[in-house]
């Protein structure tokens, strides 16, 4: 039984008049009993104005609904894909399908209306992982005229927030279903109904949903929206690239795309950095899901235009590139907002520079050097100091064939590389130099040789950093080398994309033909052993120092790498490792302070780093302030990032951000002891949305609507022959619900209502003596 108002005037506006008007007479009419006593001061006003308010009531028409249900009905679950790909619009529609979807539902002739008599009903929307009930017939007789939502999911998951509506367990999706089947006989017979495109792109298999259901009697009958063809849509799905290359280097990378466009069609595809295109490709239609088309072009001009905008006294080590990928839309596409997308690279603006010192002029050494000496991107300055090289004591001084005179001058190096030298080499005192550099954030790799060098040096201020300790047996020729788990997972070691490929590479090339004999530290980390004599020997370990690294090799043979596939190998190894291992720059300087925050891009639920090294007007570090790092998102402050100082003395504070939302992102810096103005550094990233593929591809999946329907022993139907779900659904349900209405405004009690009201209202007058 329900209250429900058919009248002429609405059910809020008669009861605000109602209320206006009683509220007028109960005043006035109080003004005459004020004499009357208390009670009949209060009671007296209180009748007459509730007999008004029944009386203005009447307008609105109420109607007391009476609902009575024989036999058993059905229930059907409705359940509509509200997810994006729902928001696009077919050819020969004027409506979207998620509308589309709505209007089959609702209206004097939708579904809900012709079925509410017969059926229970209820419509969820999906909307990702949830199922958001819509409206349920248990709670509202009428269905609603329409359903104020929106088709906008960045994901579909076509299973969970179904088992979710039905109450049913997730965890024994997959499973066998049977035991569970008289369950449901207990209570009505169930139907689910899906309205969707098929296009299930996150959660478990909609088909191992299909089958539970099917197990508990519950047919799930699909009506699939949509074509079945793609529409013509190009899109840029994905942007592959190195997340920082030098100014001096050409940008290469893949550009992922969309290529849904008839054959044989002529498509521009441009990279460019604001007006300034950088690259660009007539490209030719094929028809097919995704392409995938290489591009190269180079950054120097435009690098170099932007620095010459930054301020005097602010120095940049990267530049963040703001790059925009395009793809010519068509006049017939389906969707041109997909045509574009925004990535960012830096840009590093300076040279790396590496320290290089051997005390013989070794195959290793030597392609080492002409390898880094290739690249723009690194400063290479070599020694060879040795009794039979070219300089029998280490050359001090400025410049280029020179060691550093002073342990600042050792810190603008960004990696060093140390091969077999003589302990004498270096004094006490340019030992801890090195020792303090690698302390402090610098990168040290050490390539030991079968002269056992390391093993003489282990007892000096240089041994500190030697992550291994040395037996007394020989170098040994070794058969093969192999990754550990811990070289496996680090991406310097990654010679090929997939791990079990890289593993196998590995296993194959040139093994060590002399190997030292060593043992890691505790501390240490093996990431490549070599096998001797079947058993396996660390060759390549690691060790974090301080805030630095070092990576040892126990052999002098990675140039035979190179043996019949020239520099495949050998230079993409030693590229990666050095940037790896060596002391990570600054973005960013200025006279007081260096800041750093990572990559030029991030992926939305991601952290960054963030570095601030500060300095005092001397430049000598200061490591007893207090910094923050300010993150501010459109000019707006987003988080203030407390950020900590090392124990090495060096200046430097770190913290990380929390996990990060889309958009673009500005850092700046504070700390106790700086004015405003004199910590001018700043830096910027972008934070992209994850990429769900929603809608990579839009057309109907009819495949999958078909197999589900059959899996759960219901019905697939296209849009068209949707009217069929009736006669469908009809057979779900053994009772109907009747009803019946009261007007009240119209019948005895409420007129008997009124008339008592004032009966006693005279009643009460006549004894207190108002007639």
């Amino acid at each position: 039984m329900s209250l429900r108002f058919l009248g002429d005037l609405p059910a809020w506006w008669g009861g605000l008049l109602a209320l206006l008007v009683a509220a007028v007479v109960w005043w006035y009419y109080r003004r005459d009993t004020r004499d009357s006593g208390p009670w009949a001061h209060w009671l007296l006003p209180t009748l007459r104005a509730t007999a008004i308010a029944l009386a203005i009531m009447t307008l609105a028409g109420p109607v007391l609904r009476h609902t009575t249900t024989i036999g058993q009905l059905g229930r059907v679950v409705f359940c509509v894909d509200a997810s994006a790909s729902m928001s696009q619009q077919d050819p020969d529609y004027a409506s979207t399908r998620f509308q589309r979807a709505n209007d089959l539902l609702t209206g004097e002739e939708g579904l809900l209306a012709e079925l509410q008599q017969t059926h229970e009903l209820s419509v969820s929307g999906l909307d990702g992982s949830d199922a958001k009930l819509w409206w349920d017939s248990a709670e509202t007789e009428q269905p609603p005229r329409e359903f104020d939502v929106q088709a906008d999911a960045a994901t579909t998951d076509l299973a969970t927030p179904v088992m979710r509506r039905l109450g049913l367990d997730e965890a024994a999706l997959g499973m066998p279903g049977e035991a569970t089947a008289d369950e449901d006989q207990q209570g009505p017979r169930t139907a689910v109904v899906l309205f969707s495109d098929g296009r299930h792109t996150h959660g478990r298999s909609p088909i191992d949903l299909a089958t539970q259901l099917a197990g508990r009697g519950v047919p799930m009958y699909c009506v699939g929206f949509g074509s079945a063809e793609e529409p013509t849509d190009v899109a840029v799905v994905e942007l592959q690239h190195p997340d920082s290359v030098s100014s001096k280097n050409r940008v290469r990378g893949t550009l992922v795309w969309k290529d849904r466009g008839p054959p044989g069609r002529a498509v521009q595809a441009t990279i460019s950095a604001g007006d300034e295109v950088l690259w660009q490709e007539t490209l030719t239609t094929q028809d097919v899901p995704l392409r995938r088309t290489e591009f190269d072009f180079a950054i120097r001009e435009i690098v170099d235009a932007a620095v010459k905008q930054q301020p005097r006294d602010v120095r940049l080590q990267s530049l963040p590139l703001v790059l925009t990928a395009r793809l010519q839309p068509f006049a017939d596409e389906l969707d041109s907002q997909n045509n574009e997308a925004e990535f960012r690279i830096s840009a590093v603006v300076n040279d790396h520079r590496l320290l290089l010192i051997d005390g013989r002029s070794r195959w290793e050494t030597r392609y080492l050097r002409n390898l880094f000496q290739r690249d723009e991107a690194w400063q290479v300055n070599t020694l060879i100091v040795g009794p039979a090289a070219e300089h029998r004591t280490l050359p001090r001084g400025e410049g280029t064939q020179r060691f550093p005179t002073e342990p600042a001058r050792l810190l603008v190096y960004d990696l060093i590389i140390l091969g077999e030298v003589n302990a004498d080499v270096f004094t006490s005192e340019e030992q801890g130099w090195i020792r303090d550099y690698v302390a402090r954030g610098g990168g040290l790799v050490i390539i030991d040789g079968p002269r056992g060098k390391w093993k003489q040096i282990i007892d000096t201020p240089l041994g500190d950093l030697v992550p291994v300790t040395f037996a007394d047996s020989v170098p040994q020729r070794s058969e093969r080398l192999q990754l550990t788990a811990s070289g496996l997972d680090w991406a310097p070691l990654r010679l090929r994309a997939d791990r079990e490929p890289n593993r196998q590479l590995w296993q194959q090339l040139p093994p060590p033909q002399t190997l030292v004999n060593v043992e890691p530290l505790p501390a240490a980390d093996v990431l490549a052993e070599a096998m001797v004599a079947g058993k396996p020997r660390p060759a390549i370990v690691r060790r974090p120092f301080g805030a630095g690294q070092v990576v040892y090799f126990a052999f002098e043979d990675s140039w035979r790498w190179r043996y019949e596939v020239a520099d495949r190998f050998h230079v993409r190894f030693w590229n990666q490792l050095g940037k790896a291992v060596m002391q990570a720059p600054f973005a960013v300087s200025d006279s007081f302070a260096s800041l750093d925050t990572g990559r030029a891009q991030y992926t939305a639920g991601d952290a960054a780093d963030i570095r601030v090294r500060l300095r005092d007007a001397n430049g000598r570090p200061i490591s007893d302030a207090t910094a923050d790092a300010l993150l501010w998102r459109d000019d707006e402050l987003v988080a203030t990032i407390r950020l900590t100082a090392g124990d090495q003395g060096d200046g430097v504070y770190r913290g990380t951000t929390g996990p990060l939302q889309p958009g673009s992102y500005r850092t700046t810096v504070r700390a106790s002891g700086y004015s405003e103005s004199a910590l001018k550094v700043n830096t910027e990233f972008r934070v992209a949305a994850i990429s769900t593929g929603e809608l990579d591809a839009v057309s109907c999946n009819e495949t999958l609507l078909r197999e589900m329907a059959l899996a759960s022993g219901g019905q697939y139907l296209p849009e068209a022959s949707a009217d069929q779900l009736k006669s469908l659904l009809e057979p779900l349900s053994s009772g109907r619900t009747e009803q019946h209405d009261t007007l009240l405004w119209q019948s005895y009690w409420w007129f008997w209502a009124i008339l008592g009201l004032l009966s006693v209202e005279w009643l009460l007058r006549k004894r207190s003596g108002l007639l």
